[in-house]
């Protein structure tokens, strides 16, 4: 068992096993005996003294009691080897003798540990984006109380954007030694480069914290309440992804076990597992399930191993490892959010659906009754509707020619578009033996519309409804005209004419008169008429007709 001593390094007093204790002393000492052939030897090694203080007292702010010598060895290759400066100095004597072309290097992403506000990500991706990091923190901040606006529903996107911090800061590396944080900057990596990052961080450290000492106990006690709020929230959503991803898969086992075929009987249709179901294709669901139990999963890894890796209590993941997981994470988000989106716009399909198939059942009970009662005053009248195929009402009022909205006239509409409408009715009357005219008041919206009349030698006269739709028809332009003619305002009718012409805002209703004269009835006395879409001579390609106003006068002889 190894024994714990404590060591007074810059005035503070440390906690370690012996090993480690010897591991630094060596490093301090080599790094003593290496500046001290420079000029200022002396203030550089008590730099660096401060700088290992310093990343000691970060160990111990996060809970470690006994520096190890796993911590001394990630000490050392933050703060740079002797060996590094000298293996430099012997492999690079061109920069050294050209100093004017110097060769610029490609960035590289790292987290910057030295300028960090949380985990150094958005310090990290400023240098490597060429952006002030506050413009980045500023934009994050923004846009997770932008989503605060519409909660609950952006939860999700507030734990995504939340989670992804966490997993760039528990996958992207940081720049822990001198040769990473050039390659951060994108400069070269050289002696000159490497002194001047090392004595410059180290100085820029000591400048912190001396400022913090300044500060006194707020500052530090505001950077401790922040760190611990940090790992709350780390801690937070590693439990609710546990517990998600537990739900997940019970969900996904009791999804694919449960006999839900026979539970259909005794549980609402309604349940949501019912509707997931009938709204998905099976591999859908599959992809759904297994893509976000594995993001759930990633995600518990790197966050359980951020947050120990924060205490102190790990080692940081390796570089390979590191990739592995974003890259198995990021196809798990593409795949969860591809497959969800999928999911939830499959199972809006199907509520349309359903509540298209509900209404138009309820909406075709409604015209079923509407159409008997219908149909039970039109025979009253003495009308019989011997065709009737695709049509959803016989009869209707608002439109009359007069402009009398209470008037009713007859009317068929096609109820389904895409299938054939046939319509006809018509009404028997007996009258005098003689030649008798039919005049009647019709529109449509298509050609195949006729108004016929069946005389004594059953032969079948008709004549075409006028195409004009709901709008115009000769009743109206013959009333207009003829109000314009009476300048004098003689006419006995011209109210009636002035209704007329009024119809529909001035526009008309589309009716026109129809006359079929030259009908003969014979001694039976007896004479059919009525209106139809079956024409022998047009084929029918309107949706609706409209027929009033039946009037059979006896012409003379």
């Amino acid at each position: 068992m190894k024994r714990n001593i404590t060591v007074n390094i810059f005035g503070s007093l440390y906690p370690m096993d012996e090993d480690a204790y010897a591991m630094l002393n060596a490093y301090i000492s080599n790094m003593r005996d290496y500046f001290s052939r420079q000029p200022d030897g002396k203030e550089i090694a008590d730099d660096i003294e401060g700088r290992v203080a310093e990343l000691m007292s970060e160990l111990r702010q996060n809970g470690v009691e006994a520096i190890s010598i796993e911590h001394i060895e990630e000490i050392i290759n933050r703060v740079g080897k002797p060996e590094q400066f000298i293996e430099e100095e012997a492999e690079t004597t061109e920069p050294m003798t050209s100093p004017s072309n110097p060769t610029a290097s490609k960035k590289k992403l790292f987290r910057d540990p030295e300028h960090k506000f949380l985990g150094g990500v958005f310090a990290g991706l400023g240098c490597y984006l060429g952006i002030n990091p506050l413009w980045l923190r500023l934009a994050y901040i923004l846009l997770i109380f932008g989503f605060f606006v519409n909660m609950p529903e952006t939860i999700p996107f507030i734990l995504l954007l939340i989670a992804s911090y966490f997993v760039c800061w528990g996958s992207i590396p940081v720049a822990a030694n001198p040769a990473e944080r050039l390659q951060m900057k994108g400069e070269q990596v050289n002696l000159s480069n490497m002194c001047e990052e090392f004595l410059t961080s180290t100085r820029e450290m000591l400048s912190r914290q001396s400022q913090i000492n300044k500060n006194g106990w707020l500052t530090a006690g505001f950077v401790s309440v922040l760190r611990w709020c940090v790992y709350s929230v780390g801690c937070l959503l590693i439990a609710t992804c546990i517990i998600g991803m537990i739900g997940l898969l019970i969900a996904t086992v009791c999804a694919v076990a449960a006999p839900w075929s026979n539970l259909r009987g005794t549980i609402d249709e309604n349940f949501p597992v019912f509707i997931i179901l009938d709204s998905n294709p099976s591999w859908v669901i599959w992809i759904a399930a297994v893509s976000i139990i594995l993001l759930l999963t990633s995600t518990v890894y790197l966050l359980a191993h951020f947050t120990l890796r924060i205490l102190g209590r790990i080692r940081p993941l390796s570089i390979t490892l590191r990739v592995i997981c974003l890259v198995v994470w990021l196809i798990a988000l593409v795949f969860s959010a591809a497959s969800i989106t999928k999911i939830v716009s499959n199972i809006n399909i199907y509520h349309h659906n359903q509540y298209y198939l509900k209404n138009r059942q309820s909406d075709e009970e409604k015209i079923s009754s509407k159409k008997e009662a219908q149909e039970a005053q039109l025979h009253e009248a003495g009308w019989i509707i011997t065709k009737k195929n695709n049509i959803n009402k016989y009869s209707n009022k608002g439109q009359h020619y007069s402009g009398n909205e209470d008037k009713t006239y007859l009317e068929a509409e096609m109820l389904h578009a895409g299938l054939n409408m046939e319509y006809e009715t018509e009404r028997q009357i007996k009258v005098a033996p003689g030649t008798y005219r039919l005049e009647v008041k019709g529109r449509t919206n298509g050609e195949g519309a006729e108004i016929y009349a069946i005389d004594g030698h059953g032969a079948r006269r008709s004549a075409d409804i006028p195409v004009c739709g709901n709008k115009g028809g000769n009743v109206w332009k013959d009333a207009c005209i003829t109000l314009e003619a009476d300048t004098a305002k003689l006419l006995p009718n011209r109210h009636y004419l002035k209704q007329l012409s009024k119809a529909n805002h001035s526009e008309g209703y589309g009716w026109s008169e129809i006359v079929i004269k030259d009908i003969y009835v014979g001694p039976d006395s007896v004479i059919r008429y009525g209106v139809s879409n079956l024409s022998d001579q047009k084929t029918w390609d309107g949706t609706w007709l409209s027929a009033t106003s039946f009037e059979l006068i006896r012409q003379a002889q």
